[in-house]
């Protein structure tokens, strides 16, 4: 956000001394082309950079709304399958007509048998 407002003024004030130094340059011929170069160049650049800032602020509020969005669904989703999962077991639980684990019988003694 700053860089964005001194590139604007830093446009503001290049801008300024660009169209003064024109002026003055029309009534006497003292100020060389190079300096209104260099003015031109700095306050483009400038602009330029105030666009850019712009654009990346705009950009960078709109991921994160999307970013928030993305969680909140998310997170809906996420609640829908445990609930989901949740019925499931449930289900499974109240239609088993036996239990999960069995309890064996008792094992009588081994006996060895000789041929």
């Amino acid at each position: 956000m700053a860089l964005k407002w001194i590139s604007a003024l830093v446009a503001a004030a290049t801008g300024g001394v660009f169209v003064a130094t024109n002026v003055v340059s029309t009534s006497s011929p003292g100020v060389p082309v190079a300096v209104n170069v260099v003015l031109a160049a700095i306050t483009t650049a400038s602009v330029v950079l105030v666009v850019v800032a712009e654009l990346h602020q705009r950009i960078d509020s709109r991921l994160s709304v999307l970013s928030d969005f993305l969680v909140t669904r998310l997170n809906e989703i996420s609640d829908r399958l445990e609930d989901l999962e949740t019925r499931v077991a449930d289900r499974n639980l109240e239609t088993m007509s036996r239990p999960g684990v069995l309890p064996m019988a008792a094992r009588g003694p081994r006996t060895r048998q000789d041929n």
